[in-house]
């Protein structure tokens, strides 16, 4: 019963601390966001929404443990921790987009920290880094963009020209 309480009670959190050898356990989470307002942080549970200009509305969102390995095996597969800081090499551009946003992505994964920031006004030539930067961002956009709690926020007024 103990053990059952316990399981419950951890579940869904990226684990911390210590395992009973002394050894730091793994850690995944991370932080998305986007310069004018969009925010994922799995460390709090919490999804802020960009309104563009209605006030910015911030809720709860848990992405289930099954979400939150989706996301980690998707880190792993394309190697996000071995991509250069705080962005890929920039090659080109091949192209450009307006408006342009700047986005942030935060990762911890077994003991290490990564912070990756690019802005969307030039489009890079593609390469395996920036693959896996666009591929890991994706995944967490897919995610909390159709979850049931993210889709009943409000919608947002007006738009980005």
């Amino acid at each position: 019963m103990f053990l059952a309480i316990l399981f419950l009670a951890t579940a869904g959190r990226p684990p911390t601390g210590a395992a009973s050898d002394g050894r730091p356990r793994p850690r995944f989470a991370f932080v998305l966001s986007e310069e004018h307002g969009f925010r994922v942080d799995s460390r709090t549970g919490m999804v802020t929404k960009d309104m563009v200009i209605g006030r910015d509305t911030t809720s709860a969102l848990r992405l289930s443990r099954p979400d939150i390995r989706a996301i980690e095996d998707k880190c792993r597969k394309w190697q996000l921790m071995r991509v250069r800081e705080p962005h890929p090499r920039f090659v080109g551009p091949t192209g450009s987009q307006d408006p342009a946003f700047w986005w942030t992505l935060e990762v911890w994964m077994d003991g290490a920290h990564r912070r990756f920031l690019w802005s969307t006004g030039a489009i890079p030539t593609e390469t395996a880094e920036w693959h896996a930067l666009f591929a890991v961002k994706n995944k967490i956009l897919n995610l909390v963009l159709n979850r049931p709690e993210y889709l009943a926020l409000p919608f947002p007024r007006g738009g980005y020209l």
